[in-house]
């Protein structure tokens, strides 16, 4: 009896342990075998909870695209050459004479009004070549922009020389909120650009007579002999 005792129970041993270790390969096979997702998600987890999920991306803002010229369209091809070919024109005659004009300026040799532009800075820059009419004959100078100043007081300056005959002379303009004025040298004489009334009026300056006085003085000639013999040498 003792000796089928001792038999058995080796077998019912070696029986249960191997029930025991096929259910635990079983629970690590179903524990395995879980979502990517599951696990994922509950390593992010937090302990307290304390964690929110992010929330979703706002979409881009869309940037308006540029508008482009159509390359068959020939009015807006045209339109946008000009726009870039053209310089605007310090001024431009009109024949508007509703303004009082002074007499040194009714006397003179010949004047044109002219409107003029109140934007020069903003329209001007160097290397413009401009035309510039000056009297109501139709006479128009063609000047080439050399130069821009701004000044401390805020006046806008620009200079320029004549194009075109055997020499070349200088112009200078300048505009402020108290009106536009300028010189203008051409080889049949000079001209002055002013305002008169918001109006700007370009007149010929009348050449000097031939018997004006001189504009200089002589210093006298100084007598050495008499100077000598007042201080007795």
């Amino acid at each position: 009896m003792k000796r089928a005792v001792l038999i058995i129970l080796p077998i019912v041993l070696a029986v249960g342990f191997a029930v025991s270790y096929l259910m635990t390969g079983d629970e690590q096979a179903a524990a395995s075998s879980q979502p990517r997702s599951s696990q994922s998600q509950s390593a992010t987890d937090s302990p307290d909870g304390s964690f929110k999920p992010l929330a979703p991306l706002e979409p881009a803002t869309t940037v308006k695209p540029i508008q482009l010229i159509d390359p068959q369209d020939a009015t807006a091809l045209e339109t946008s050459a000009q726009a870039l070919d053209s310089v605007a024109q310090p001024w431009q005659a009109h024949d508007n004479y509703d303004i009082a004009i002074p007499d040194e300026i009714a006397a003179a040799p010949s004047f044109q009004l002219v409107t003029i532009s109140s934007s020069m800075e903003s329209e001007i820059s160097i290397g413009d070549v401009i035309e510039l009419p000056l009297s109501e004959a139709g006479e128009v100078i063609t000047v080439e922009v050399t130069s821009e100043t701004l000044n401390d007081n805020g006046d806008y300056s620009w200079q320029g020389q004549t194009v075109g005959g055997d020499h070349s002379y200088p112009v200078i303009v300048t505009q402020g909120p108290n009106g536009t004025y300028g010189s203008i040298a051409t080889e049949d004489g000079t001209y002055t650009l002013t305002t008169v009334d918001g109006e700007g009026v370009v007149y010929k300056n009348p050449p000097l007579p031939e018997t004006h006085d001189d504009d200089f003085l002589v210093p006298p000639i100084s007598d050495d002999n008499s100077s000598v013999d007042d201080h007795g040498h």
